[in-house]
């Protein structure tokens, strides 16, 4: 028999296999080589939707390679008829064998491997067999088990020439009860695990798991009877492999394993010898669609992997991989890190996005992963001890980046305001000493258009801290429209920027031929085919896959022999969308608009998200929603993580909103907090508030305030000022449309906020709004103290006294009115002390209530003496220094006391008794690193450094190696004091070129602090202008900064520079007499302006 020539000339028939319902199977010869060839027959032939269906499946066939499938060569028409070739295997059917009796165990893991193995290429590629049963199971002469027989053509009814009753009933028992219509549940991958199942209970028992005289009852059986309990009917087999069995056989999909991939896991390591029984379906997961191997990238990959080299050699920095969506920057970057891995690196991957509005998210993400990772592998004191040793003395600063984290540094995260700039670092630190105790480590961050300003903050940390360390970061960024003006920013703040850029061009032709065959287990297509689909598809990888799936799905592929036929017509005229996200919803079409519906309310979610909470807020069923996920998983729209789904691309979460009106999204949003506001304690706070504020804003603005203020304070505590602001601004909107009054709790928030933002002005304003609600005297001591530290921050010495006075008073413990009072009262407290730090009788015995007053109370006396120095006054600082001795010593070893016994040093080394001061400095310090807080430690260094500087114990060197080392660490204010020590001898020393040499440093600072114009600032350069011989000029520069009121020590300040421009011009004239008047009018001493 020789049939039509064209299609398939030159094919051989030999004879006739077998005839089924739908199709009849001929053995072919083609080309000296035996195939097995299935004809449709006429009356399914008839049938168009079943011809599409047919046609989708051979293409999606003939791109799985697979020893356990029979490979597709050839599709087309003959006579009228469609038809497949594909390999013809050798071998006995499955069913034959079970006619004999069960197999031995060892054989029915083995089939159980080769068929799970064989359902994981096939589903991976959008196909599910939907009849696995003994007689599709052909076992090999060498014992190797394939599936065959899919019913390639869509299943019709029985009025259109579809089964018998008979065959069905056979087909139906090993059929899930979702299959058979007795579970209103989608037939998936899940479905062919569930027959599997079935056949393996038949292959050790001899029978299969349900059985009965009429399809009626078989369908009861299988939906509602219990699984029998296989190790009863075969009492010798394992409990593992038994185990597994009654798995597949749950009777809820969710129940069942949700991927083949989890189940060969399982297999595979059963086959390997573990007969103990182990938790089964550890790397179970839903079944995703699979992707081809890195393609087209060759050169960049090559860039990135040599970049890899020099930073594992210790010359770390950062590549940056730019590109559109779907260009493969992603991709790439995994490839790297799967290399990075394997050759026993450490990689840190996580992703920013557009509706994730937590501090240092992809950071968190990262860091959070690799915990759990690392102490899984290595155990939990293992991970402990080397997040310890690469934390360092940050490790307090960092504890909020991560649950999982905290618990394994164990030490108590800093409270209070230490702002982002230090906690940046601190981040940064610990990200390097990663890789300096774990070994090279590479830094895989997405999306650097939606970075948050503390996640740019830690990339400028490491950029200026990556030489000679082992890491590299690695950031993907859009180079589009709208990403690219953000990245351009971003990257532009780097110093020094990244030192690597790899820009992703469109593929060529070619490339989109050799993506095409990759993806299809090598299947070619042809110049013209991959030059039609190139144009259309713009060259990107990801559109390229997504047209390639399309095509596939109209039946516009053809496999022609290792060759793919297109239909080139047929594309043009399916009229394919060029937009990602838009072709691969186009994908979607055929389901109900409820589904649509579930995925919309998901994207305005976020994009990432719970199948709970979409349940929730749509008023659905959850398994609903994950049937539908599991859907979309399939389809390459989303993935599934430990409980987590997140869409592939943000572009397919916003085509999904696309044309949804807004009032509607506003009120999804409206939705989604209300049912995250009952989620109590475990409620995602900055998710809360971001949906709140997304809403619609006449909509309880109550819960508008609530959720703000609640985000902020987390933020606050969490050392991201940023965020705070963003979302207490939001609560102070909403409270002021509704007319909400505010508590003295929240103006303090939103004035720490601003504070640690650098707007003075408006925290002052904030925290004395607060002091108008707060009744409590301990409450108004604790914001006076907040105000000391704003007017610290501002060099506004005066007013930080005067709030420090006020706090005191609020706490009943003022300074004396009288001298000699407050000097004899101060004396007394400093013995009262030491005695108690020598005898030990009270040390460190404070709690509750008490202590909290007591901290209170020394932070506001170490502000007072602080604002007394800065005011000129450093006897009247001594009041307080004595005052802090008593307290420090009730608190016992903490933070207070290590940096409130450096507070005395100055005076102890004006006295003379240097070594003392430093073995106070000494014990100070240890005292800082035990606490893990490299602020204190900061703060520490740079008391002794002033004291050491104040006391005339060097020309400024300690001061120098503060601001090398420490100024990371260190409070703005504390910085630029150090720049107008080292300033002020070095222009007094006539040292031009160090003052010139340190001004580019202390104009970052500048910057940072918003301090340009300050008076103190502006005589500096004033006075390094006069005397580089620019006299005019430091005069225009002091006649600018004259106006205003001005702190007693900026006044001083401009004399000696005033002095300086005088002296410089040869001028000891009237101006240089009006400014000495105007000195010692001050009425100050020699030791007050040490």
């Amino acid at each position: 028999m020789r049939l039509e020539p064209g299609d398939a000339a030159g094919l051989e028939v030999l004879g006739e296999l077998g005839r089924g319902a739908q199709a009849v199977v001929h053995r072919v010869r083609y080309q000296g080589r035996e195939y097995a060839l299935r004809l449709l027959r006429e009356s399914t032939a008839a049938n168009p939707g079943g011809v599409r269906e047919f046609r989708r499946q051979c293409a999606l066939l003939a791109a799985i390679d697979n020893p356990g499938l029979p490979r597709v060569h050839k599709a087309g028409t003959a006579g009228g008829r469609p038809y497949v070739i594909m390999d013809l295997l050798e071998g006995e059917p499955l069913a034959a064998r079970l006619g004999r009796g069960p197999v031995r165990e060892s054989a029915a893991v083995r089939i159980a491997t080769d068929i799970a193995d064989a359902l994981r290429a096939t589903h991976s590629h959008d196909l599910v067999h939907r009849d696995v049963k003994p007689d599709n199971i052909i076992v090999g002469p060498d014992g190797t088990s394939r599936l065959v027989d899919f019913g390639l053509a869509t299943r019709v009814s029985a009025e259109d020439g579809g089964l018998a009753e008979e065959a069905v009933a056979g087909t139906l028992i090993y059929s899930p009860p979702e299959q058979s219509g007795m579970l209103n549940r989608p037939v998936d991958a899940r479905s062919d695990l569930y027959a599997l199942g079935a056949v393996l209970f038949e292959c050790v028992t001899g029978a299969p798991p349900f059985a009965a005289g009429d399809v009626g009852e078989l369908l009861h059986l299988h939906a509602t009877a219990p699984v029998p309990d296989p190790r009863a009917l075969a009492p010798g087999l394992g409990a593992t492999f038994a185990a597994i069995i009654v798995r597949l056989l749950a009777k809820d999909p969710d129940d069942r394993y949700q991927g083949a991939p989890g189940l060969l896991a399982d297999l595979r390591r059963l086959a390997a010898g573990e007969a103990e029984l182990f938790p089964l379906g550890g790397q179970d997961g839903p079944a995703t669609l699979a992707g081809p191997p890195l393609t087209g990238r060759d050169a960049e990959f090559t860039a990135l992997r040599d970049r890899w080299a020099a930073a594992a050699a210790g010359r770390g920095g950062i590549a940056v991989l730019h590109g559109p969506t779907g260009s493969g920057k992603s991709r790439l970057a995994t490839e790297l890190g799967e290399l990075v891995e394997a050759a026993g690196g450490t990689v840190l991957r996580g992703a920013a996005a557009a509706s994730d509005q937590r501090p240092m998210a992809p950071l968190r993400t990262a860091v959070d992963a690799y915990v759990r990772e690392l102490s899984q592998a290595a155990g939990g004191d293992r991970a402990a001890k080397l997040l310890r040793s690469a934390a360092g003395q940050g490790a307090g600063l960092v504890t909020s980046l991560s649950p999982a984290l905290a618990d394994a540094l164990g030490v108590p995260g800093v409270a209070g305001e230490i702002g982002h700039e230090r906690h940046s670092a601190a981040v940064a630190d610990l990200l390097t000493g990663l890789a300096r105790t774990a070994g090279p480590v590479l830094l895989h961050l997405d999306d650097v258009q939606w970075f948050d300003e503390g996640t740019v903050r830690v990339l400028e940390q490491l950029a200026a801290g990556l030489t000679g360390v082992p890491l590299l970061v690695v950031a993907t960024a859009r180079n589009d429209a709208d990403g690219g003006p953000a990245v351009a920013m971003i990257l532009n703040r780097l110093a020094p920027g990244p030192d690597t850029d790899i820009t992703l061009a469109p593929l060529g032709a070619e490339a989109t031929g050799d993506l095409i065959g990759a993806l299809s287990g090598g299947v070619r297509i042809d110049g013209h085919g991959a030059a039609t689909i190139t144009m259309l598809t713009g060259g990107n990888p990801f559109i390229t896959l997504a047209y390639a799936r399309a095509v596939m799905d109209a039946g516009l592929l053809t496999p022609d022999w290792g060759v793919w036929r297109i239909d080139t017509d047929g594309i043009r005229d399916l009229a394919l969308p060029a937009d990602s996200a838009q072709l691969l919803l186009g994908r979607m079409g055929d389901l109900p608009p409820e589904n649509r519906r579930l995925l919309r309310v998901a994207g305005v979610v976020g994009t990432s998200f719970t199948a709970g909470l979409v349940a929730q807020v749509a008023g659905v069923d959850r398994r609903r929603v994950l049937d539908v996920l599991s859907d979309a998983a399939r389809r390459g729209l989303v993935e599934q993580r430990e409980g987590v789904v997140r869409f592939l691309h943000d572009s397919i979460r916003l085509a999904l909103l696309d044309g949804l009106p807004d009032d509607e999204v506003r009120t999804l949003h409206q939705r989604i907090a209300d049912a995250l506001d009952l989620g109590g304690e475990g409620t995602d706070v900055y998710a809360l508030a971001r949906h709140c504020a997304l809403g619609d804003p006449g909509y309880e603005p109550a819960r508008m305030l609530r959720a703000g203020q609640a985000a902020g304070a987390r933020a606050l505590a969490e050392h991201a000022p940023d965020t705070a602001l963003t979302f207490l601004e939001y609560a102070a909107e909403a409270a002021e449309k509704g007319d909400l009054a505010v508590n003295s709790e929240f103006h303090q928030l939103i004035g720490l906020a601003y504070h640690q933002n650098g707007r003075f002005d408006d925290s002052v304003a904030a925290l004395t709004e607060a002091l108008a609600g707060a009744a409590d005297g301990n409450e108004r001591a604790r914001i006076y103290m907040h105000l000391a530290r704003v007017h610290e921050s501002n060099w506004s010495g005066a007013a930080q006294v005067h709030a420090v006075e006020q706090g005191l008073a609020e706490l009943g413990r003022p300074l004396p009115r009288n001298p000699v009072l407050s000097v004899l009262s101060g004396v007394w407290l400093m013995i009262i002390g030491g005695l108690i730090r020598l005898t030990r009788l009270g040390y460190g015995t404070a709690r509750g209530t008490y202590r909290d007053r007591l901290r209170l109370q020394t932070t506001l006396f170490h502000y007072g003496a602080s604002g007394c120095v800065r005011t000129l006054r450093p006897l009247r600082s001594l009041l307080y220094g004595m005052r802090l001795v008593h307290p420090i010593s009730r608190l016992g070893r903490s933070p207070e006391q290590a940096r409130e016994g450096v507070a005395l040093t100055l005076a102890l080394r004006m006295l003379g008794f240097r070594r003392l001061s430093d073995r106070i400095t000494a014990a100070a310090t240890r005292q800082a690193h035990e606490f893990g807080d490299p602020t204190l430690v900061a703060h520490i260094d740079w008391m002794a450094a002033i004291a050491i500087h104040g006391s005339g114990a060097d020309s400024g060197e300690r001061v120098r190696q503060v601001l090398a080392e420490r100024d990371r660490f260190l409070d703005v204010g504390f910085i630029l004091d150090c720049y107008a020590v080292l300033g002020w001898d070095w222009l007094l020393r006539g040292d031009i070129t160090e003052a010139e040499a340190a001004r580019p440093g202390r104009q970052r600072w500048l910057d940072v602090g918003g301090n340009v114009d300050r008076s103190a600032v502006v005589a500096v350069d004033a006075g390094l202008l006069a005397m580089r011989g620019r006299a005019g000029e430091a005069l225009a520069a002091l006649a600018r900064a004259g106006a205003g009121p001005k702190e007693i020590h900026e006044v001083v300040d401009m004399i000696i520079a005033r002095m300086l421009s005088a002296i410089e011009r040869d001028d000891l004239g009237a101006a240089f007499d009006e400014a000495v008047t105007e000195f010692e009018g001050l009425g100050l001493r020699p030791y007050d302006v040490l």
